[in-house]
């Protein structure tokens, strides 16, 4: 993956909420899937100077680098496990990192790395250790529909419950929007294009206690910033998910099954019934499709806030 129009957006917000960028560093080198043109506008959108396309002077789809630069970067590194695209530090993300790479980073950029590694944990325990405090990781990240692309596909739980105060982080902003993509030029400068579509805001599951789950047709990005607040031991206690977490709490035979298991609720209703003689017939598909019709955009307002871009789509 690498940069797209949504992805240079995002992180011009981030710096304007007041991310430094000032040594960063990528996961693999990240190329840009934009037009020059697309990126100067964008960049005086937000109050910046232009961004002339003699910034991108290489003859295939460029690196990010000169970009994360516009935004106040000093120092742009980036890690991977193969210098094939001219990474500055060679390391396999699959192992702990070590002592020189710690609270080294005021940003890390992942723009669609993490999901490619195997022993993700790791490869997560290492980002966050390789940020100081006051800094900030910003994962730009699959979810819906990218069956195949890497070894795994996220959730948003999953960050706001590794990225928590216990671990040291506080997670500022998550963002989920469809991205469909299409690639075209002449192999010597190709960009990839994409259609814009709206953003949604999606806080904590464990705030608006529910699961945070989506039925969908197209291709799901989640962009993600947390900030490091702390420097303390990652992952010493595992993270759990919410909802879990509070029915473990309470241990009660007559607590409700798990949210956001339509099967689970069924099986309960037809175990009560079966106490008192009452036969209840097999669910239907109805109540399965009615239920993946609340798993949507516009079905769930309290997991996905509709978010009013600054620029106009």
């Amino acid at each position: 993956m690498g940069i797209t129009i949504n992805a240079a957006e995002f992180l011009l917000q981030s710096k304007a909420a007041g991310v430094n960028f000032d040594k960063t560093i990528t996961l693999g080198r990240q190329n840009v899937f934009v037009e020059p043109r697309e990126i100067d506008q964008l960049f005086k959108d937000y109050g910046y100077p232009g961004f002339p396309e003699s910034n991108f002077s290489e003859s295939r789809m460029p690196f990010a680098d000169s970009l994360i630069t516009a935004m106040g970067a000093s120092t742009v590194d980036s890690i991977d496990v193969s210098d094939y695209e001219g990474a500055t530090v060679l390391f396999d993300m699959n192992h702990p990192i070590p002592d020189d790479l710690k609270n080294r980073y005021d940003c890390l950029i992942d723009g669609g790395t993490l999901e490619h590694i195997f022993f993700f944990p790791t490869a997560l325990k290492n980002c966050m250790q390789m940020v100081k405090v006051g800094g900030h990781l910003i994962f730009l990240t699959p979810a819906n529909n990218w069956f195949g692309h890497g070894f795994y596909q996220f959730s948003p739980e999953l960050f706001y419950r590794a990225l928590a105060p216990e671990n040291g982080y506080q997670v500022d902003r998550v963002v989920a929007l469809e991205e469909e993509v299409a690639v075209r030029g002449d192999g010597q400068r190709a960009r990839l294009f994409t259609n814009t579509s709206p953003w949604f805001e999606i806080p904590d599951p464990a705030v608006v206690r529910r699961r945070t789950q989506l039925v969908n047709s197209r291709s799901v990005l989640l962009f993600i910033v947390a900030k490091r607040v702390a420097d303390v031991p990652i992952f010493e206690s595992t993270p759990q998910q919410s909802d879990y977490s509070v029915a473990w709490e309470k241990p009660d035979a007559s607590h409700p099954p798990v949210m956001g298991e339509p099967e689970s609720q069924v099986e309960a209703i037809r175990k009560r019934l079966k106490r008192i003689k009452i036969k209840l017939p097999k669910p239907k598909a109805m109540i399965f499709s009615k239920q993946r019709r609340k798993m949507s955009w516009d079905g769930d307002r309290q997991s996905f806030i509709p978010y009013k871009r600054r620029r106009p789509l």
